[in-house]
């Protein structure tokens, strides 16, 4: 292979037993060069048996001749006529083979290897500039001098003729079974080489080793043909998982981050630059920018702890971004493995959780609203069930003429107490929604115009009082009166911040609240408001104290200064309208309360209402009227009040007992039942069980719990609902009303 090397071209090695198959061989070598100048080897065994028999079959001369072929070192690789009896046989130190070596060509006379004395001509094969092989022909001398009697040129040209013979013959040997299949060995590796999978030798006709060796480079290929094809096809879906992942990463809302094991970044994908703002371009190569809030790396910890394999889950951190916001995130980290399975780095995946857990606060704030409103509205029941049965007997005391002036007084202080105690529940029921209201089309410009009036009087003049108002307020459907208050409670509220005077600016505003509003305030629903805002320039409020400010009873008043009750009354008849409210408010800034009323639809009709200031209802004509209440108290007292207009008066403790008393025949002009009732009849179940027996009966409902929904058919027809505790007037001119006094 190294004279191969030297001359670039075939060279010859010398006779050799194969260690493996244990033939007598020789071998070819052939250096082979890619088109990148790298080398390959390509070597080739011949069997010597193999090429014996191939020059007997080729070449027939007299059998007085005898030919050899040896190697560079004079061993006998073939022979003929018997190949077999010499091969391995070496003439190398020979006087006639070193005579011939010196005089190819040329006849010399020498004694054989048997002693015999013959005559012998040898012709080298040339490799390169190398001979490779001799071919020797030689015949017995005494065969000779006998045939120069008959013409000694006959002989040697036949000696001559042999030469010529083994010479073509080694041509053709080198042509056929050496250099043209090398030379396609050659072609076809540099071919592959080139990266033409596809390029064979194909079938090599000579039955030697090199077709052997063809047929298995041909399989190779094969083989590594496939395997390239399966390479391919796999970097294909390499490619397609790469571009799945790039896709991925992109499009990721979670922020991901990779760190090499110097801490510098390898990966920051657009979610990354969205949430924190640095570009791709500032970041990669260089240590992480992302702090902690008080100044640290944000994930030193978490490297250190994922490189120990530890796998870091949902740690919640607050980090900051480029331009100093504070993000709560939550951490996740692993660690990524080389495939020397060594570590290469650390993997982040961030989310910023900071509107999430915002909106999870207003869901707890929400629910614990909803819950405080509940409660305070059974609450709001119960008393206003007692507030009725001491406010109904209080009037009813109050026109008596037989007591005296002392005892009289003692019954106002009473009665005032009642009433105070009901706007005290009215107050309540407004902040679990549930107090009545009398909606109609409201403008807000015109409510803000007339409140800031009186405002100027209760605030003081140390508060400048102004107004920014909408050009055109979209109408709302809403009640003006607790509007009104609502306006008020807010004012007193901002005026009790601004101890030393300051600014009250009111607002009017049309405002959409898209979706992403409504993500952060999950209660509200998208859509068009006319928003009423009040702003004052006072101290403030802590955000724990915003948190607060709607429940009923907190106050950051002195004892003795405040109920509480003011914030959660509006917060209660703002959700009751349909409507949101939110709070804002810095420490030493002020703090502003938005109000939003959703817009009035164009098809919704004002309801109106019943006259302030009406006069008293006239007196009863004679008519029957059924009293259904569970509460015994409450029952004598509303009794009580109906006999003195002059009522025909029935009571019934419950539904079974009012349903005998209709179906026993008596009169009954109008049912007056309670909402609520244990049992299976309730005061709707009971109204309709009643319509049955008794078609057109009119209905009146109570209930201390004024949110029951009554279903429409039992509102409808002139029928009615009144609110414990109530008086006796207002009883009175809700039954003429019913019962269609035109007086009424």
């Amino acid at each position: 292979f190294r004279r191969s090397l030297d001359n670039d071209t075939y060279a010859l090695g010398d006779y050799v037993t194969g260690r493996v198959t244990g033939k007598p061989t020789i071998t070819v070598a052939k250096s082979i060069r890619q088109p990148n100048n790298a080398i390959v080897a390509a070597f080739l065994a011949i069997d010597l048996n193999w090429l014996g028999r191939l020059i007997i079959q080729q070449v027939k001369l007299p059998e007085q001749f005898r030919i050899f072929v040896t190697d560079r070192a004079g061993t006998v690789i073939t022979a003929m006529p018997d190949s077999a009896a010499w091969l391995g046989k070496s003439f190398a130190g020979t006087a006639f083979f070193d005579a011939a070596k010196a005089n190819p060509k040329e006849a010399v006379a020498a004694p054989f290897l048997d002693g015999e004395d013959m005559l012998m001509a040898a012709l080298p094969v040339v490799v390169g500039d190398t001979p490779a092989l001799y071919v020797i022909a030689a015949t017995p001398r005494k065969d000779v001098e006998a045939a120069a009697l008959a013409g000694a040129e006959i002989y040697i040209g036949s000696i001559l003729l042999g030469t010529f013979v083994l010479l073509f013959l080694a041509w053709l040997f080198a042509e056929r079974m050496v250099r043209r299949p090398l030379a396609l060995v050659s072609a076809t590796v540099e071919k592959l080489s080139a990266g033409d999978t596809g390029a064979r030798i194909g079938a090599i006709t000579a039955t030697s080793e090199i077709a052997t060796v063809a047929g298995a480079f041909d399989r190779m290929a094969d083989t590594l043909s496939a395997r390239d094809a399966k390479l391919l096809l796999a970097n294909k879906d390499l490619q397609a998982a790469r571009d799945m992942l790039g896709a991925t990463l992109d499009a990721s809302p979670a922020v991901i981050i990779s760190l090499d094991t110097n801490g510098r970044a390898t990966l920051w994908n657009p979610a990354a630059e969205l949430v924190f703002g640095w570009k791709e371009e500032e970041i990669l190569g260089h240590a992480c920018p992302i702090r902690r809030e008080d100044g640290a790396p944000a994930f030193e910890e978490f490297f250190d702890r994922a490189m120990n394999d530890e796998t870091v889950m949902n740690i919640q951190e607050t980090f900051m971004t480029k331009d100093a916001r504070k993000l709560r995130v939550s951490v996740n980290a692993k660690a990524i493995h080389g495939s020397d399975n060594r570590h290469a780095g650390v993997v982040f995946v961030v989310n910023d959780i900071t509107a999430i857990l915002q909106t999870e606060r207003a869901l707890l704030q929400s629910q614990k609203m909803e819950a405080v409103g509940q409660l305070t509205g059974g609450l709001a029941h119960d008393f206003n069930n007692l507030l009725a049965v001491m406010i109904g007997n209080l009037d009813l005391l109050q026109e008596n003429a037989s007591i005296d002036a002392e005892t009289r007084e003692i019954q106002q202080e009473a009665l005032d107490a009642a009433l105070r105690g009901a706007e005290l529940t009215r107050q309540l029921l407004a902040f679990s929604r549930r107090q009545p209201l009398q909606p109609k089309r409201t403008n807000l410009n015109d409510l803000v115009t007339s409140t800031a009036r009186l405002l100027k009087k209760v605030l003081g003049e140390n508060i400048t009082i102004r107004t920014r108002l909408a050009d055109r307020p979209w109408t709302i459907m809403a009640d003006p009166s607790q509007v009104e208050t609502s306006l008020m409670n807010l004012a007193i509220n901002a005026r009790d911040a601004m101890a030393q005077g300051g600014t009250l600016l009111v607002e009017t505003a049309n405002v959409v609240l898209d979706e992403d509003y409504v993500r952060l305030n999950h209660e509200v629903v998208p859509g068009e408001y006319a928003m009423m805002a009040v702003s004052d320039s006072g101290s403030g409020m802590a955000p724990e104290i915003v948190a607060r400010v709607f429940e009923p009873f907190f106050t950051t008043k002195p004892a003795g200064k405040g109920t509480g009750l003011g914030l959660s009354m509006v917060y209660g008849f703002v959700k009751q309208s349909g409507g949101h409210a939110k709070v804002y408010s810095e420490v030493g800034v002020g703090t502003t309360i938005r109000l939003y009323f959703p817009k009035a639809r164009d098809d919704v009709a004002d309801p109106g209402s019943a006259a302030e200031d009406e006069p008293a209802p006239p007196a009863a004509k004679g008519e029957t009227v059924l009293v259904v209440e569970d509460k015994d108290d409450v029952r004598r007292v509303a009794c009580r009040q109906l006999r003195k207009y002059g009522y025909n008066v029935i009571d019934a403790e419950n539904g079974s007992v009012a349903l005998d008393i209709l179906r026993s025949g008596r009169p009954v002009d109008l049912l007056f039942t309670d909402v609520v009732m244990p049992g299976d009849w309730s005061g709707p179940a009971l109204a309709e069980e009643a319509r049955k027996l008794r078609p057109g009966l009119k209905l009146l409902f109570a209930s201390g719990f004024p949110g029951m929904v009554l279903p429409p058919q039992m509102l409808a027809e002139g029928n009615g609902f009144i609110s414990k505790p109530y008086r006796h007037q207002e009883l009175n001119r809700m039954i003429r009303r019913i019962l269609g006094d035109d007086d009424a």
